[in-house]
C-alpha cells in the first residue's frame, strides 16, 4: 500500500498540540504527540440552531432565496396565536429574521421562487377552495400577478421570477399535472411521470427540476424521485426513507432533502423526521447529521447542497425554531446567553460598561421597601460588589452614559423628575455643577462621560427635547425627536447614537426607532413589535437588545443600522433592566422587573465559527 508520502510527497508532522487552525490549514494532516491521534482538518456537514421566526408557522407554504437571504411566505399558525392561516411574511438575513409587507392572499399549501428582491408566490390549498393566485415580490411590496392555469396545493415548485415551475399535488385530488411561469403567464408543460400524490419535497430551475417522496391521502406515503430538464419528466433514485412535507436544496445533480413527515409503522401516527439524505443524480445517500428538531411542514431556504435552512414547522404544532445546515470546516455556535453573578441588590437600574468585564450600576428603586437607592455596584466580568463610593443623591429611573471609569448618571427622579447630573471618575461620585435645562425621568441616554446625550422622558408626555453634556454643562441641542416617549433602550455616542421602542404615553408601548447624528434626529428601521422597559448595548449600526414590557418577555432583537431582526431568546422574562453594557456580540443585562425585582444578570455571546479538526481512524 502507498504511503502518504508517496501519494503526498511530504511527511505527516508530529506536533506536541494542534496547530493553529484557519482556512490555511484545511487539509493538512498532522500527529498529535499528546493524544496519540492522527488528525486533519477536513470539512464536515452538520445542522446548527440560529436565531428564530418572529411567528411561528407551519404549513408547507412559499418559501424561496439561498440560505443567506430568503423569504418564508404565508403559512398557519397553531394553536397560538388562535389558529388561523396567515399572510405574514419574513425576510432572512442570514442572521436573524425581519417583518416585510404581507402577501395579499393568506393561506399555505403553495410554493415560492426567486430572491428578496425578485420572487413569486403560488398556488394555495387553504383557505378552500384551492387558489390559483400568483403574486410577485419586488424587495418591498406584493403585487397580484396573472393566474396560474390550475389551482395547486401541496404541489412542488421552484426557479425564479420570471421562469418558475408548479408540479403535481392537488388539483384538487392528487395529480401529475405540472406548469411553467415565464414571467407574464403560466403554461401547462408534459405531465409527470410517477404515481400522482402531493407534498413533495423537491426544487430546481425550469430546466432542472426535481421532486422526491410524497403523499397520497389518507395514508401512504411515498419513495419515489422524478426529474425535469425542461422537456420531460424521468423516473430517478428512490430515497432511503418515504416521506412527504419536507425540506429540499441544490441542483439535481447534487441534492439534498430534509426533514418531512410520515406515519409510523403502524400507519396509525404521524411522525416527523430530522433526516438528512444527499442525490448525485442518481442515488440518494442517507446522511449521519440530522436536524436537532424533527420536523415536517417547515420553510425551506437553499439553491446548493451545501447550504440550506429549514424554519419552522410542526413539532408537535407550529414552532418559530430555525437550523442551516452549512458544510464546512467550522463549527457553528449560535448566539445565546448565558448567566452571570447576581446583583448585591434587586431592582431597576441604570448603568452602563465598555464590556462585559467592566460595568457599573447606579441607583435603583429596589425591595424591600422599594425607596430611592443611591448605592453603587461593580462588575468584573464574574461578580459584582458594591462600592462604598455612593452616588451624592439618591434616584431611580436615571440616564447614564460613559464606562465603568468614567460614568455620568443624570435625571431621573427623587422622588419629583430631576435634572440633577453627577460624574463617576473610578472612584467616587461628584456632582456636576451643570444640572440639566429640563427635568424629567425615563430618558434616553448614551455617548461619553464628556460627550452625552439626553433626549426625551417624562412628564410631560409631550418632551422631545435633546440635550448635550460637554463634560461641565448640558445644552439644548437645536434637533428635537420626531415622538416624544421615555423608558427606552438607547445606544451610541454624541455623533452616532440611537433610540428605540419606549412609551409614547404611560401604560402604551412604541416601535419607533429615530437615528441621531450630533445635530438631529433622522428615522430608523422600525422594530419588529412594540416594547417599553427595553435595554440595548452596542453601537448606532450594531445593537442587541434584552428586556421587554408590557408583556414581560425573553424576546431580543439585534439592529444593523437598517433593519432589526430576531434574536436569541434570553432566559428570565423582564424589563427595566440596568447595567446594560458591553458590544452587539458580547454583552450584558442586570436587574430589572417582570414583575417583582430580579438581581440576575444575563451576558450574550454572538455566533461564533471556530475551525475543527477531526481525528482520522481506520474503516
Amino acid at each position: 500500500m502507498a504511503t502518504y508520502r508517496e501519494i503526498k510527497g511530504l511527511t505527516v508532522q508530529s506536533l506536541p498540540a494542534d496547530p493553529s487552525l484557519s482556512s490555511d490549514t484545511e487539509g493538512q494532516v498532522w500527529f498529535n504527540t499528546s493524544t496519540r491521534s492522527l488528525k486533519s482538518l477536513v470539512k464536515f456537514a452538520a445542522w446548527s440552531s440560529t436565531n428564530s421566526l418572529i411567528t411561528p408557522r407551519q404549513g408547507y407554504a412559499s418559501s424561496f432565496g439561498p440560505q443567506t437571504a430568503g423569504i418564508a411566505a404565508g403559512g398557519y399558525t397553531y394553536p397560538s396565536p388562535p389558529p388561523d392561516n396567515t399572510a405574514k411574511c419574513e425576510e432572512y438575513n442570514g442572521t436573524g429574521w425581519s417583518s416585510i409587507d404581507a402577501l395579499i392572499n393568506p393561506g399555505y399549501g403553495s410554493q415560492g421562487a426567486g430572491t428578496v428582491a425578485a420572487g413569486i408566490c403560488f398556488g394555495m390549498a387553504s383557505p378552500a377552495p384551492l387558489r390559483p393566485r400568483t403574486e410577485e415580490y419586488d424587495g418591498t411590496s406584493w403585487a397580484a400577478a396573472s393566474a396560474m392555469s390550475t389551482g395547486h396545493g401541496y404541489f412542488s415548485g421552484g426557479g425564479t421570477l420570471t421562469a418558475a415551475i408548479a408540479a403535481g399535488g392537488n388539483v384538487p385530488a392528487a395529480s401529475l399535472v405540472a406548469e411553467e411561469w415565464n414571467g407574464t403567464g403560466w403554461t401547462t408543460i408534459n405531465s409527470m411521470v410517477g404515481t400522482a400524490r402531493t407534498s413533495y419535497l423537491g426544487t430546481g430551475t425550469t430546466s432542472a427540476f426535481w421532486c422526491t417522496g410524497g403523499y397520497t391521502p389518507p395514508t401512504t406515503y411515498h419513495a419515489e424521485t422524478e426529474q425535469y430538464d425542461g422537456t420531460s419528466w424521468t423516473a430517478g433514485g428512490a430515497p432511503n426513507t418515504a416521506r412527504g412535507f419536507g425540506g429540499a436544496s441544490g441542483p439535481t445533480t447534487a441534492a439534498l432533502a430534509f426533514g418531512g413527515s410520515s406515519t409510523n409503522p403502524s400507519g396509525d401516527v404521524t411522525y416527523n423526521w430530522a433526516k438528512t439524505e444527499a442525490y448525485d443524480g442518481t442515488t440518494w445517500t442517507e446522511l449521519s447529521s440530522e436536524m436537532s428538531i424533527a420536523r415536517g411542514q417547515g420553510f425551506q431556504l437553499g439553491t446548493t447542497n451545501t447550504a440550506a435552512l429549514v424554519a419552522g414547522g410542526v413539532n408537535p404544532h407550529s414552532n418559530p425554531a430555525v437550523e442551516e445546515y452549512s458544510v464546512s470546516i467550522n463549527a457553528i455556535t449560535a448566539g445565546a446567553w448565558s448567566a452571570g453573578g447576581n446583583l448585591a441588590t434587586s431592582g431597576s437600574r441604570s448603568g452602563v460598561g465598555a464590556t462585559t468585564n467592566a460595568a457599573i450600576v447606579m441607583g435603583a428603586s429596589a425591595p424591600p421597601s422599594y425607596t430611592l437607592s443611591d448605592q453603587t455596584e461593580l462588575y468584573d466580568g464574574t461578580a459584582w460588589s458594591t462600592n462604598p463610593a455612593t452616588l451624592q443623591t439618591a434616584v431611580a429611573n436615571n440616564s447614564s452614559a460613559g464606562t465603568s471609569t468614567s460614568a455620568l448618571s443624570f435625571g431621573g427622579q427623587n422622588p419629583s423628575p430631576t435634572g440633577q447630573t453627577e460624574e463617576w471618575d473610578g472612584t467616587s461620585w461628584a456632582t456636576s455643577p451643570g444640572s440639566m435645562t429640563s427635568t424629567a425621568y425615563g430618558r434616553f441616554g448614551f455617548g461619553t462621560q464628556t460627550a452625552a446625550v439626553a433626549a426625551s422622558g417624562y412628564p410631560p408626555s409631550s418632551l422631545v427635547q435633546t440635550e448635550e453634556y460637554n463634560g461641565a454643562t448640558w445644552s439644548t441641542s437645536p434637533g428635537d425627536m420626531s415622538t416624544s416617549r421615555y423608558d427606552g433602550g438607547s445606544t451610541g455616542i454624541l455623533t452616532a447614537g440611537l433610540a428605540f421602542g419606549g412609551n409614547p404615553s404611560p401604560g402604551s408601548a412604541g416601535e419607533a426607532t429615530e437615528e441621531y447624528n450630533g445635530t438631529t434626529w433622522g428615522g430608523g428601521g422600525t422594530m419588529i413589535a412594540k416594547h417599553h422597559n427595553i435595554k440595548g448595548f452596542g453601537t448606532q449600526t450594531a445593537t442587541t437588545t434584552i428586556g421587554q414590557g408590557i408583556t414581560y418577555g425573553t424576546k431580543t432583537y439585534q439592529y444593523d443600522g437598517t433593519t432589526w431582526t430576531t434574536n436569541a431568546a434570553n432566559t428570565t422574562a423582564r424589563g427595566m433592566l440596568g447595567g446594560t453594557a458591553g458590544t452587539s456580540t458580547a454583552g450584558l443585562g442586570a436587574g430589572g422587573y417582570g414583575p417583582g425585582y430580579f438581581n440576575a444578570t444575563e451576558e450574550f455571546t454572538g455566533e461564533v465559527e471556530t475551525a475543527t479538526s477531526s481525528n482520522i481512524t481506520s474503516s
